[in-house]
């Protein structure tokens, strides 16, 4: 009998000791999953902005493209503008890209997946 309740007491303490380090792994697992909903926000907070801003330098570059008719140094200069914004389009819309990825990966970490680190 004593030999039972002692086997019983070892194993209590054993569950005792796993539902321990269980509820350690959740409360971690619980704020790793804070962390990655706190960059989500984050990075789709980016990502609007920067669509947002990608829209405005497109209506710009269409304003600069419709004065072709004007003549000699202003529409020299016009180009160059337009080119510029042409260029910091082409940085945003890689700018979108990689926050579009972070936003995959985030996701899939949210959902409990483990991310293949580019987008399908």
């Amino acid at each position: 009998m004593q030999q039972r309740a002692n086997h019983t007491q070892a194993e209590l303490a054993t569950l005792q000791a796993q539902l321990s380090s269980a509820n350690t792994n959740v409360d971690r697992l619980t704020l790793r999953l804070e962390d990655a909903q706190t960059a989500l926000a984050e990075k789709e907070q980016s990502t609007n902005e920067l669509q947002r801003e990608k829209a405005a330098l497109k209506v710009q570059v269409g304003k600069w493209k419709s004065v072709d008719e004007r003549g000699g140094a202003e529409v020299e200069e016009l180009h160059k503008q337009c080119a510029t914004l042409e260029s910091q389009i082409k940085h945003l819309e890689s700018r979108v890209t990689e926050l579009e990825k972070a936003l995959w990966q985030i996701k899939q970490l949210k959902a409990g997946t483990q991310p293949v680190w580019r987008i399908p």
